[in-house]
């Protein structure tokens, strides 16, 4: 069994650029913490947790890690983003940034019920 965590706000992302786009992408400063705690109810175990992902740039940073501690899974992400006007032939590398972000975001938890 697999469960993906529920952020209260999930991250959108939609591609800032395609080819007739002329102007810069702005990226806003900001700061989103969040924290999730899941207790496993009796007979349920962990199998997998994704792996911590970091990511860095110059406009933002973003740490995802997920831990177990007994019968409880604590899924936790740290976004941090820097004011900064990037011209359009950086765009590739703001692209690669987010969907790196958006696949850590979406990485499931893998349970087992009955298992150990």
């Amino acid at each position: 069994m697999m469960f993906k965590p529920i952020f209260l706000n999930r991250l959108e992302w939609e591609l800032p650029v395609d080819k007739e786009r002329e102007s810069a992408y702005v990226s806003h400063s900001g700061l989103l913490e969040e924290t999730i705690r899941y207790h496993l109810p009796e007979g349920v175990s962990v199998r997998a947790l994704p792996k911590p992902y970091v990511s860095e740039s110059s406009f933002s940073s973003y740490v995802l890690n997920c831990d177990k501690d007994g019968s409880d899974v604590t899924v936790s992400r740290k976004w941090k983003k820097e004011y900064e006007v990037i011209e359009r032939k950086r765009y590739l590398e703001v692209v690669d940034y987010y969907d790196g972000v958006m696949r850590s975001d979406g990485l499931p938890v893998v349970v087992e019920i009955g298992g150990q």
